[in-house]
C-alpha cells in the first residue's frame, strides 16, 4: 500500500500503518476476483467468411496444440509463434466459426530449416482437407523486439508464406 502522490517511487510501504484500508481493499479484491472467475474463460471461435474481411489469419496465440509443440517466447503473447513441431502425431488447431460456406484458400506462414524441406502439411476441417509440401527453406534468426527491454529476451520472427490450395468449409463451428 503506497501513497503515490507523496511517494511516487513507492519506497514507503504503508500496510502496517493502515490495516483497515488493507482489509477493505483486500475484501473488495476478493469479491471482484470471485465474480470474474465464477465462470471459466472461454475463447470464442475465429469468424471466417465475412465479405467485409475476406482474409482471415489464424494467429498462433489462439491455437490449441499437442505434444512437444510450444511457444517460442514461452507465454504465447500477441507476437509469439509455435515451434518444436517434429512429431507426426502432434497437431495444431483453431476453433473457427464459418459464417459463409464455400471454398477458401489456405496459405501457411512458416519457418523451416533446409532439412525440413519437403515436409507435407495437411489442413483438415470436417471431411475436407488440403495438403502440400514445404517448397523452400526459410530459417532466419529471431530478432529482438525494438520496443522491449533486450534483457528480457522478447524476440519476433519473420515468416515465409506458401499457398497450400483450397478447402471447402461448411457453415458453423469447427476445428
Amino acid at each position: 500500500l503506497f501513497d503515490l502522490q507523496s511517494d511516487p517511487s513507492q519506497k514507503n510501504d504503508l500496510v502496517s500503518s493502515n490495516p483497515e484500508v488493507v482489509r477493505t481493499l483486500s475484501a473488495a479484491y476478493d469479491k471482484w476476483f470471485a465474480d470474474v472467475t465464477r465462470t471459466p474463460l472461454v475463447r470464442p471461435p475465429i469468424p471466417v467468411g465475412y465479405a467485409q474481411r475476406p482474409a482471415v489469419e489464424l494467429p498462433a496465440p489462439e491455437a490449441y496444440f499437442s505434444g512437444a509443440i510450444c511457444w517460442y517466447n514461452q507465454w504465447g503473447f500477441a507476437h509469439d509463434w509455435l515451434t518444436a513441431w517434429s512429431d507426426l502425431q502432434d497437431t495444431i488447431c483453431w476453433e473457427i466459426d464459418v459464417v459463409a460456406p464455400g471454398r477458401y484458400e489456405v496459405a501457411l506462414a512458416y519457418t523451416c530449416p533446409p532439412e525440413a524441406v519437403g515436409t507435407v502439411l495437411r489442413v483438415e476441417s470436417g471431411r475436407a482437407s488440403v495438403e502440400g509440401p514445404i517448397a523452400r527453406s526459410y530459417n532466419p534468426q529471431p530478432q529482438p523486439r525494438p520496443e522491449r527491454n533486450l534483457k528480457k529476451g522478447f524476440v519476433v520472427q519473420t515468416f515465409a508464406r506458401q499457398p497450400l490450395g483450397e478447402i471447402h468449409l461448411e457453415k458453423g463451428r469447427q476445428r
